[in-house]
């Protein structure tokens, strides 16, 4: 049995702290109950029994009755070149993809299965649609299907397309749940939105697109694709763009939603974001990283404490799963869902509990009832709903234009050239977008530093120098002046002047000074440390720096999370192919196996910057600095060149791999 009232009084002084009175929760699942069975149609008599035992168990639990269901409808396409005789309906009797009716057997499974959900439940259906097999993109892997999609009509009839299926799709949710959607939500399949990535989507018009079918707005973030999180994180309305990731571009005239009344009436479209990432939203258990954060239950809960929306004293929230995905019937006929995994009831427990002990009213909603709640708020920001993107807009490359035949009923605004500047592009809809005053990614340097200092000072008066971890290295640093050291403060000033990426991770993060500084200047960071004294004590400096900010009115300005474990054990289930890894004083016993793990796992990033005088060992000549450079280029790290020369306190090297 555990003990969890130590963190209970933990999140009550973090709810109290962001001044939190009401706490809603809702859940968006990517809902795809029909999965595939050997020789047997998906749609089968033993997944719509699943269906009922999901409602059904689900249905027990307060915090798991509500769940939004993004369900993924099985209407199915069928490319011309396949041996399938099966008859469909066609975009245009020119395209090759063709979509298939379901038959009276399968159309009666469906139906009693979501009647059921609709009837016999409090849980809402919504609409998920993965058009990644028949647009174009750059993963498609069948020579087939790749002949197809570089053909005239495959691109010329793409947006009719997606249409046509999504017109069939909204058809078949109200076949099987008797109710029409005429004002619905969408998530995207593959978590793509709007061409976000070439390696899944095209669509460039894609939200214009569901808005002309009646749909209101998008739960898909926070994303298992980084690339597809806006850099604004609170949810917002948005202008639909003509272009890659048009909603993350400041011609959409991005405005705060909350107290929004008119926006939709205005054509924007709705988009949740937050703070929070991927990795503090998901249930989905199957994935070994997040069986290791439920293990560490405590970082986890103070994450979605800490990093959830929250405005005009209510907390929001959000989780995702894909409760009937395969992985959960691996050995089994009878699937534990995500809600009803023991760890994740133990989550929601003390969040819950924690609520409750700090006076919070708790709500539970769908995701239809939250932006209800959102457009109907009586709120006003204090300087405006318009919004301004933070930092610089995303390059997206790789999307292919489109000759384009939809016509659409939804205004859109035109991409604009790179260079020109967007606000005075803007169309004028609506309020004007006000233009705040720039603010310095550095301003909160000194905070962090002293903010660490003061944390790990305490520690180390609490449980002495070895028990807290900090040893005479952190000591020293937590008795001089700056617990930042120059060295660290450098690289800081070097990685925000230079390009992005979609994370920054620190191999040996130490108690997380400099990942929680990355975090406070928009840079997405991720501090990796084996000690579990010096993990959970970075923790304390990352729900310092959150506490520090917050008596400012302010926040940090991305994600920052803290894993602790030894790497790239850790590393388990990120995509980093668009990452910057860094590591300053990594120096510890390691075995020449543990040092080639090391070396290997850097070479899955983009790009790795290391300071060749404290890698692994300690080096004090340039001719040993100069050996380890060749060999770590030789290991296939990439080109390396020196960015920065602090003499004795490091000499920086950036390896991009090619």
């Amino acid at each position: 049995m555990h003990d969890f009232n130590g963190l209970i009084l933990t999140l009550k002084d973090l709810y109290a702290q962001r001044d939190v009175r009401r706490v809603v929760y809702f859940h968006c699942d990517h809902w795809e109950p029909w999965r595939p069975t050997p020789g047997v149609s998906e749609i089968n008599n033993a997944n719509g029994d699943e269906v009922h035992r999901f409602v059904e168990a689900c249905g027990r639990h307060d915090y798991a009755a509500r769940q939004t269901l993004f369900y993924k409808c099985p209407v199915n396409f069928i490319f011309d070149h396949e041996p399938y005789k099966t008859s469909g309906v066609k975009c245009d009797p020119k395209d090759g993809i063709r979509f298939a009716a379901r038959n009276a057997a399968q159309l009666a499974i469906t139906k009693q299965a979501l009647g059921h959900v609709a009837t016999g439940s409090r849980m809402e259906v919504q609409v998920h649609l993965h058009h990644e097999n028949i647009t174009s993109n750059t993963a498609h892997r069948k020579p087939e299907v790749i002949a197809f999609m570089k053909s005239p009509a495959a691109r010329q009839f793409e947006e009719q397309r997606f249409a046509l299926w999504l017109k069939l799709t909204l058809q078949a949710i109200e076949d099987d749940t008797g109710r029409a959607l005429s004002r619905w939500f969408f998530v995207h399949g593959l978590w793509a939105v709007n061409a976000c990535d070439p390696s899944v989507c095209h669509l460039t018009r894609e939200i214009a697109i569901l808005m002309d079918h009646g749909c209101l707005g998008d739960f898909t973030l926070p994303s298992g694709r980084p690339i597809a999180n806006p850099r604004l994180e609170v949810p917002y309305f948005a202008t639909p763009v003509d272009a890659p990731k048009g909603y993350d571009l400041q011609e959409s005239g991005p405005e705060l939603a909350y107290g929004n009344s008119d926006a939709s009436s205005r054509g924007k479209f709705f988009l949740w974001s937050s703070l929070i990432k991927h990795r503090g939203a998901s249930l989905d258990y199957y994935a070994p990283w997040l069986q290791e954060r439920l293990a560490e239950l405590a970082s986890l809960a103070r994450e979605i404490v800490t990093q959830s929306y929250a405005i005009d004293g209510t907390l929001y929230i959000k989780t995702h799963a894909h409760s009937m995905h395969p992985n959960y019937y691996i050995g089994t006929d009878k699937a534990v869902f995500p809600h009803l995994h023991p760890p994740i009831r133990n989550l929601f427990g003390v969040l819950l509990d924690a609520a409750s002990a700090a006076g919070c009213k708790v709500d539970f909603r769908t995701a239809s009832e939250v932006y209800d709640e959102f457009t109907s708020a009586t709120y006003v920001p204090p300087a405006g709903f318009a919004l301004t993107m933070p930092g610089q807009a995303p390059v997206i490359g790789g999307c292919l234009p489109a000759e384009r035949r939809l016509k659409l009923k939804t205004a859109l605004v035109q991409s604009i050239e790179s260079g020109r500047n967007a606000l005075d592009a803007l169309p004028r809809v609506g309020a004007p977008v006000a233009r705040p005053p720039p603010t310095d990614p550095l301003a909160h340097l000194d905070l962090v530093s002293e903010t660490a200092k003061r944390a790990v000072q305490e520690l180390i008066d609490d449980l002495g120098i070895i028990e807290s971890g900090a040893g005479n290295t952190y000591a020293a640093r937590a008795a001089a002046p700056s617990f930042l050291m120059a060295y660290e403060r450098e690289l800081i000033q070097y990685l925000v002047a230079s390009e992005r990426y979609d994370s920054y991770h620190e191999i040996g993060c130490g108690f997380g000074a400099m990942v929680a500084a990355l975090a406070a200047a928009g840079l997405p960071s991720v501090g990796f440390e084996s000690d579990k004294r010096r993990a959970a004590g970075a923790q304390r400096v990352h729900d310092g720096v959150v506490a520090a900010l917050s008596e400012r009115n302010d926040r940090l300005a991305t994600s920052c999370e803290i894993v602790q474990g030894r790497f790239p054990t850790t590393l388990k289930g990120r995509d980093v192919s668009r990452s910057l890894a860094y590591c300053t004083d990594l120096t510890s016993t390691n075995t020449p196996e543990q040092r080639a793990d090391l070396i290997s796992a850097m070479r899955s990033y983009k790009s790795v910057i290391i300071d060749l005088q404290r890698f692994v060992e300690r080096r004090t000549t340039d001719e040993a600095c100069t050996r380890l450079q060749a060999e770590l280029e030789a290991s296939g790290l990439g080109p390396g060149r020196l960015i920065l020369d602090l003499g004795s306190a490091g000499r920086y090297v950036r390896f991009d791999r090619p």
